[in-house]
Parts: C-alpha cells; structure tokens; sequence
C-alpha cells in the first residue's frame, strides 16, 4: 500500500526527543523489572535508529534510566 504523500511531504526531520519516552524517579520505581529492561530495549533500539538516519553520530541523552 502506498501513501498518498508525496516525497517532500514524507520527509519530516526526526529527533530521538520526538520518540523518547522520560519517567520520573517515582514512576520508574513503580515498574517491574523486566518493564524497565523492556524501556531500555525499547529506547536504545528507537535511538540507534533515529542516529541512523543523519550522518553524524549523537551522544545518547542523559538518562539514569539508560544504565
């Protein structure tokens, strides 16, 4: 199925910040173990392929979350 979009129209600048999710310190403390490795997997894999989009590299943001 094709859009409707032309090129010009589907071309629309990302960022990792329009696809990140951030949690509180007490949100996070409020989810299971395996939703916060789920969050890590989840925000890696949308960084990688946000920073593969652009030639240059981006550092990863800063996030407790992340370690």
């Amino acid at each position: 199925v094709y859009s409707s979009l032309t090129t010009s129209q589907a071309l629309v600048p990302v960022a990792f910040e329009d696809v990140a999710v951030y949690f509180s310190a007490e949100e996070w403390a409020e989810l299971a173990g395996w939703q916060q490795e789920l969050y890590r997997e989840v925000m890696k894999e949308n960084y990688e392929l946000i920073s593969s989009l652009g030639k240059e590299r981006f550092p990863p943001p800063c996030s407790t979350h992340w370690k």
